[in-house]
């Protein structure tokens, strides 16, 4: 882990909760709450004169939720990280918010050894899912896999499935280039395609779709 502190911005409607998680997220190891917001239209706000690295955001919040606000964040500042917090992990919340541009999902009951590994690894790695919230895609996905054969999603090919394995597991392009003796480039336009016949925009994005239609499965 990087010795520079990661800054964060937390996006928290209630004030006790909201104390709370700065108390603890600033007890983590090199992370900083730099600015608190109390919905998603102050979280905008203060991303306009505030840097940070990443943003943690409670999904449901007043005047603008964190689904709309982690949306606005990837047009506006795609290089800011979201995370999102719920008291559920309610499968279709998850996926909403993934495929809105946020990064990881983490419950408010989260251990704070969980928290911080997210928060380094949203920053160092792109994305991050917990084992709870991958579970739950799991056991959700046999219903998936009764809809594939009438899916926009049975056109994609072995080499594909390929990919969306590896993708999985936190593969580089490099790494999966290696393994599957191809060039980088050409893993590059597997996802690229995939990336269209999924209408997503993030690694994370992709991996959550080809779990709920029970194109791959990943191991808890």
């Amino acid at each position: 882990m990087s010795t520079e502190k990661i800054k964060v911005i937390l996006a928290e409607d209630q004030q006790l909760v909201r104390a709370a998680l700065v108390s603890l997220l600033n007890d983590l190891i090199n992370i900083e709450v730099v600015a608190e917001a109390e919905d998603g239209v102050q979280l905008l706000s203060l991303l306009e004169s505030t840097p940070c690295d990443i943003v943690v955001t409670d999904i449901r919040m007043p005047k603008m939720d964190g689904i709309e606000a982690v949306s606005k964040i990837g047009e506006y500042y795609p290089e800011v990280g979201v995370i999102g917090l719920s008291q559920h992990d309610d499968n279709d919340i998850i996926v909403e918010f993934i495929r809105a541009g946020g990064r990881g999902f983490l419950l408010k009951n989260a251990d704070p050894t969980e928290v911080e590994k997210a928060i380094h690894t949203v920053r160092e790695t792109g994305h991050y899912l917990n084992a709870k919230v991958s579970q739950s895609l799991f056991q959700n996905s046999f219903r998936a896999r009764r809809r594939r054969n009438n899916s926009r999603f049975n056109g994609v090919t072995e080499r594909e499935v390929e990919i969306l394995n590896l993708l999985s597991r936190e593969y580089t392009a490099a790494e999966m280039a290696q393994k599957l003796s191809i060039s980088p480039r050409t893993v590059e336009k597997h996802i690229s395609h995939l990336h269209q016949k999924f209408e997503t925009k993030k690694t994370i994005g992709l991996v959550l779709c080809a779990l709920r239609e029970g194109i791959i499965q990943m191991d808890i």
